[in-house]
Parts: structure tokens; C-alpha cells; sequence
């Protein structure tokens, strides 16, 4: 069961109207001076993380620099991202539960300045607990300033039947 993570790309992404809003948030995200910020929350096996790797995907292929950020990332590991001078897009999967890797993704991106724009996704189980507002303070505190968005998916994907006969 492992290989129909998303990251493996077994399954192929099964389109939804969602896709097209996050898409073009990013790129509109990515014009500005500032972050941009979004989080794509729902339920397990709601399709977030094929959701975002499929965003990321078509950004790439844009000349966007895009990557699934690994959960055991250090600062020195992402600190190089402040440097990169395409527009860039990091995916932090599950950034509920690694509140961390998500400081320090944004604490690198922060280094790019208002020229080189960088879009944060996050996918999270949830909005609610301490996750979102301790990631917010910490970005005030580094004044550190984002265009934000949250998105909340359906529990299920709406074509479920679909995504189940191309997994098939």
C-alpha cells in the first residue's frame, strides 16, 4: 500500500476544481512582494497531498524551483532555498504535525527579498489547534510577511470512484 503514496506518482492525479483555484493562487501569490502562504486542509485521504504535488508539478514544469520538503529537514538543509532565483514553491505535507519544518521553511524563504518570489503549501489534517496560530505568531515575530489563503477540502475527493478505477 505504501507505493500509492502520492509522492510515488502510482496513481495518476485525478483532476478537481480545487486544483485550478491553488494554481492560480500560487502564481498570483508569486507576483506580489510578498510570501505567499496556503494551506490545503482535510481530512486523511482527502487528496491533499496529491493536490499539492500535482501543483507543484505543473509549476515545475513553468521554471518554477519546486519540491516536498522532507520532514527531517534542518535549517542548514533549507537554508539554501533563501538563495534560489527562480520562483519557487515548497510543499510541507502534514504541517500540522511538523510545525518545525514549516518555521524553517519560511524562515529561509523570508531571506529572498520582494524580488525572487516563493510560495509555501502546507497540507494539514486541520485547521484547529495550536499548529496554525503558533505558525502565524511566529511569523510576526520575525515580521516576516505573507499573502495567506486556506483552503478546506471536502472528506472525500468528489470523483472518489474515478481516483479509485485509475488506481485500479
Amino acid at each position: 500500500l505504501r507505493w500509492f503514496r502520492a509522492e510515488y506518482g502510482l496513481v495518476p492525479f485525478q483532476g478537481r476544481d480545487e486544483f485550478t483555484v491553488l494554481l492560480d493562487w500560487c502564481r498570483r501569490a508569486a507576483s506580489g512582494e510578498q510570501t505567499g502562504l496556503v494551506v490545503a486542509a482535510g481530512a486523511g485521504g482527502a487528496g491533499k497531498t496529491p493536490l499539492a504535488l500535482q501543483v507543484a508539478d505543473v509549476l515545475r514544469r513553468d521554471g518554477w524551483y519546486t519540491g516536498l520538503l522532507r520532514p527531517e529537514a534542518s535549517q542548514p538543509d533549507v537554508a539554501w532555498l533563501g538563495a534560489v532565483v527562480s520562483p519557487t514553491l515548497v510543499v510541507v505535507d502534514y504541517a500540522d504535525a511538523n510545525v518545525a519544518a514549516a518555521k524553517r521553511v519560511l524562515s529561509a524563504v523570508r531571506r529572498r527579498g520582494t524580488q525572487r518570489p516563493a510560495v509555501v503549501l502546507l497540507t494539514a489534517r486541520s485547521l484547529d489547534g495550536d499548529w496554525y496560530p503558533q505558525l502565524r505568531t511566529a511569523l510576526r515575530d520575525d515580521r516576516h510577511l505573507t499573502v495567506t489563503r486556506t483552503f478546506t477540502l471536502p472528506d472525500k475527493h468528489p470523483h472518489s470512484g474515478t481516483v479509485f478505477r485509475r488506481a485500479y
